[in-house]
């Protein structure tokens, strides 16, 4: 049975004509469409305003269209999806669930919104994206088969891509993803690049930082770049626990290839690194100092300006050092 039918008011748009729908029920307008195979007669779903549905798209179940909203393509709405303003669907998309686009969002190629996803603003879901639950803010986009699970939120220009994935109930604001790199858990992430199987997790706190080559920051650590610069971590990094980094732009990298740093250690200063399988765990405090090459340095001890440790030396317990050189076989060396 027919739910509605097309009445004389038509439009030429995008050089198809379009027409106005009427509910017979109860005479009530609805939107445009461009035959009825874009309204499904079953259920409730339903066009309204001055939204359009046309081509091969086809608004099905229960789902709504509102505002100046559009429908295009070979795209679908469905179940309880909505779209509202000037969102747009087309080409293979799928928007159902109870998914909602709102403001200028943009749904295409061959994206998928299941859930409660919902994206705002200039937001948009391109290219084999598939987004469970994510709220999607700004300009943020997801494309190139990234994924978006659970209830995070991404915000910015923040960009998930060649199959980068954010799950959780993370935050992300001006955060680049690419190359199977991975968001889990809580964290929150401003200003951050991610690429080469690097992952961030947990109650993590990442700020103006690049991450490289299977970097991983997870537990409660906190790792930043101060005073507006962005550092870069790269090949292998493992920061974790409670541990906490403190980064200077103009400093050269400071944790590179297998470096670890875990516990409640924390390591600062414009000359600090931790290099080439160096560890520092504990409550070790790391200030412009290096800890490279099979070094390691935890319980207590605080090493600060101009100190090197390297080799397969270790360090621990309350020793304090300043100004040193320190390898397997050189004894301490003060100024």
């Amino acid at each position: 049975m027919k739910k509605y039918e097309l009445t004389q008011d038509s439009i030429l748009w995008e050089g198809r004509t379009l027409f106005r729908i009427r509910r017979l029920a109860d005479s009530a307008l609805g939107g445009f469409v461009e035959h009825e195979g874009n309204l499904s007669h079953d259920d409730t779903c339903w066009i309204w305003g001055d939204a359009k549905a046309f081509d091969s798209a086809r608004v099905l179940n229960d789902a709504l269209m509102f505002g100046l909203s559009q429908l295009s393509n070979n795209a679908i709405l469905c179940d309880r999806a909505q779209m509202y303003s000037n969102s747009i669907c087309r080409d293979n998309a799928i928007v159902r669930n109870f998914s909602q686009l709102y403001d200028n969002a943009i749904v295409e190629g061959s994206a998928i919104l299941v859930g409660s996803a919902q994206l705002f603003g200039t937001s948009s879901a391109r290219d084999g994206a598939f987004i469970q639950d994510g709220l999607l803010f700004g300009s943020s986009e997801v494309r190139h088969s990234g994924r978006v699970l659970g209830n995070s939120s991404l915000n910015g220009t923040t960009r998930i891509e060649n199959s980068a994935v954010v799950e959780g109930r993370a935050n992300l604001f001006n955060v680049a993803m690419r190359d199977y790199t991975r968001v889990y858990g809580n964290p929150s992430l401003t200003d951050v690049e991610m690429r080469g199987f690097s992952s961030v997790g947990d109650s993590a706190f990442v700020s103006n930082i690049n991450l490289q080559e299977n970097v991983m920051i997870f537990g409660d650590a906190s790792v930043f770049t101060f005073s507006g610069g962005r550092q870069t971590l790269r090949n292998n990094v493992k920061i974790y626990d409670s541990a906490r980094v403190e980064a200077s732009p103009f400093s050269p990298t400071i944790c590179d290839n297998n470096a670890r740093v875990f516990g409640n250690a924390r390591i600062f200063g414009g000359m600090t690194q931790i290099l080439n399988n160096g560890k520092v765990y504990g409550n070790a405090v790391i200030e412009n100092a290096r800890v490279i090459d099979n070094a390691q340095v935890f319980g207590n001890a605080y090493l600060a300006w101009d100190t090197t440790v390297n080799g397969s030396t270790i360090l621990s317990g309350d020793v304090r050092i300043s100004h040193g050189f320190i390898t397997p076989t050189i004894p301490f060396m003060f100024e």
